[in-house]
């Protein structure tokens, strides 16, 4: 498998039990399947389950926090390495540099910015890592269809889209990294 470093994009709230549970279900497959996870570094809300439950399990936990958000929300301290930034846009830009897939959890403003962001470069050829959207429950239905209306009126080329995945569980989206679960 090609894909070692995940990266996994979600909210930092607590929202939802059912959101709660996709992202330790997500932290524990990375865990049993010995990847490495990258994410935001917080211990608050879907970032603190994915992250808890791949430490858990055994992943090895990569965390890249922005210096400035201390009074926004909580580091954890269940990583293996912290890399410290000064911005959000070098948090998203080390995320993307230390990571070899994306996974798209639900979460809020700052997940659609890092997916948008990974999803122009890879429609830019700057990556040709996998970015697959996890869209439990319709939640990105909107998105998706904002997505669609993007290239139906012409602002996107018309294979934009076809430059990321999207399942409703976790089984596919592994299965789309190669791992069998």
């Amino acid at each position: 498998m090609n894909h070692k470093n995940i990266c996994v994009f979600c909210s930092a709230r607590d929202v939802e039990k059912k959101y709660h549970t996709l992202a330790a279900e997500c932290g524990r497959i990375i865990g049993n399947q010995d990847l490495t996870l990258v994410y935001g570094g917080a211990s608050n809300g879907l970032m603190r389950e994915v992250s808890d439950s791949a430490h858990t399990n055994g992943a090895k936990v990569v965390g890249v926090f922005p210096k400035f958000m201390h009074n926004l929300e909580i580091l954890n301290n269940h990583m293996d390495s912290t890399i410290f930034v000064e911005t959000l846009a070098e948090r998203k830009t080390v995320m993307i540099q230390e990571s070899d897939a994306f996974i798209i959890l639900p979460g809020g403003f700052g997940t659609l910015d890092e997916f948008f962001e990974v999803l122009t470069m890879k429609i830019l050829g700057q990556t040709t890592s996998p970015i697959i959207v996890i869209n439990i429950d319709g939640f990105w239905d909107s998105m998706l269809a904002m997505c669609d209306e993007i290239v139906a009126n012409g602002f996107a080329r018309d294979n934009a889209i076809k430059h990321f995945q999207v399942t409703s569980n976790l089984t596919e989206a592994f299965a789309i990294l190669g791992v069998k679960l």
